[in-house]
């Protein structure tokens, strides 16, 4: 195992990090290594079958959210046809359940197609050995904890229907749950000396060793909060302009349509908002190398 490599995982793009398939690949002389996990052992595979490679994996993505909008819609009106008459808190509660087990059920087959490169190289030979593994696909509890309070901003900024409300939540918490399993799960699965050493790298990414590079990291800090404000902004528009459209084309106003439109005009709007989000992660990337939501803990570690 190679303790001072760390996989390059800042120089993917956000839908890439999302997807699972870029991120394992790292360039080489000749085409690109491919490590699982982004940090396995090394794999040489060809341009070419990179290029295939993340596209599968950028287009599964894109459908499993898809898949993911449409089941929540679908499942919101199945769970308003079953249980008639029933109260908000109720409809909210039943919805959220069902929702997060929809969500459990598109990430399981997500990371199945995010596999799809180990697959593809099964039975090759490595040329390179593993390398230290490292929490950069596992997001800190300081993530978890601010996305969290961006959930209860966006909650409790404009009122919506007790039902949305409820759903929103227990499925926000749940997800919270789930992330925070994970990486509690993984750091146990690390020796203490990977875990030392992950933590480590991890310290050394968020503080730099110079004075100098220090006092530039303070305009990086700037900058990334002032590009997650307007992340949010485009993604707020996207979903402003999904429930007018929506309510345009039923001519009624946003505050009166039925819950389950409401619902899905929502989740395009996400989809609307994630592409108004794109170019402006491209810029913050090209100023200060690395998304804005990639990580959160740049905050807790400064």
């Amino acid at each position: 195992m190679t303790p001072t490599t760390m996989p390059m995982r800042k120089h993917a793009l956000p839908i890439e990090r999302l997807a699972g398939v870029a991120a394992q690949f790292e360039p080489s002389s000749d085409g690109y290594l491919f490590r699982r996990g982004g940090c396995g052992p090394a794999v040489p595979v060809t341009t070419a079958e990179h290029a295939a490679l993340a596209k599968a994996g950028n287009r599964a993505l894109l459908l499993h959210l898809g898949a993911f909008g449409v089941c929540c819609w679908a499942a919101w009106l199945a769970v308003a046809r079953a249980l008639p008459g029933s109260s908000d808190l109720a409809m909210g509660a039943v919805v959220g359940i069902v929702v997060s087990a929809i969500g459990l059920v598109i990430y399981g087959s997500l990371r199945w197609h995010a596999d799809a490169p180990a697959r593809a190289v099964s039975g090759r030979r490595a040329t390179r050995p593993a390398r230290a593994a490292d929490f950069g696909g596992h997001p800190g509890y300081w993530t978890i904890v601010l996305w969290m309070a961006v959930l209860s901003i966006a909650v409790v900024a404009r009122p919506q229907p007790l039902a949305f409300n409820v759903a929103l939540t227990i499925f926000g918490l749940v997800c919270a749950l789930f992330v925070a399993g994970r990486r509690w799960l993984f750091a146990r699965s690390l020796t203490s000396g990977q875990r030392a050493h992950a933590r480590q790298a991890e310290k050394h990414e968020r503080r730099a060793d110079t004075p100098a590079a220090r006092r530039r990291s303070l305009g990086i800090v700037v900058l990334l909060l002032l590009f997650f404000v307007l992340e949010l902004v485009a993604l707020a528009a996207g979903i402003l302009l999904s429930v007018q459209a929506a309510a345009a084309l039923m001519g009624r106003p946003a505050g009166a349509m039925p819950d389950g439109a409401f619902l899905g005009a929502v989740f395009v709007g996400f989809a609307v908002g994630g592409l108004f989000m794109w170019p402006v992660d491209r810029l913050c990337k090209r100023w200060t190398g690395e998304s804005v939501f990639s990580n959160f803990d740049f905050l807790a570690g400064w």
